[in-house]
């Protein structure tokens, strides 16, 4: 019994502390290019993507937060596809004149029919920058996520809105 009402505490504390935060806190939705670049450039199209993005100030120009998003390409002579799905976490540096920078790390999972492989998860990080123009973000982002062989690098074009 004494665990349920540390349990109970503990859930309480935490909705407390999400409702303070939440207050100053954003999400928002994107969508937009996903290019790929190098080695997988060679086999792969020109894609798609979406997600979502939750932020929250840690200083007056500093945010951070977190951000899901699913890519889809697909693949060069072929009537396969690959597709990833990738979790950061970021920071983002924006400037009182709407640009921003970003760096951001987490896990891709990735999945190549044509290959015939199976889905696997992976280190990623993501480096970029963007401008924001009251709730919309125009974000520019390389990602590299570690595969095994080679990494598996592409460039993002999104435009988000904010809420």
């Amino acid at each position: 019994m004494r665990n349920n009402k540390s349990l109970v505490i503990l859930a309480v504390f935490g909705l407390m502390l999400f409702g303070v935060s939440a207050a100053q806190a954003g999400g928002g939705v994107y969508a937009g290019l996903s290019l790929p670049m190098g080695d997988f450039g060679d086999g792969a199209d020109m894609g798609y993507h979406g997600g979502v993005s939750f932020s929250m100030p840690a200083a007056p120009t500093l945010s951070i937060g977190g951000m899901g998003s699913y890519h889809y390409w697909g693949i060069k002579d072929s009537n396969e596809s690959g597709n990833m799905i990738e979790a950061l976490g970021f920071a983002k540096l924006t400037t009182p004149g709407g640009l921003f920078g970003m760096v951001g790390l987490g896990l891709g999972s990735g999945d190549d029919s044509a290959a015939g492989s199976e889905r696997t998860t992976d280190l990623a990080s993501a480096l970029g920058g963007g401008y924001s123009l009251t709730m919309i973000d125009v974000t520019v982002l390389y990602h590299m996520v570690s595969t095994e062989g080679s990494n598996t690098n592409f460039l993002t074009i999104s435009a988000g809105i904010g809420f």
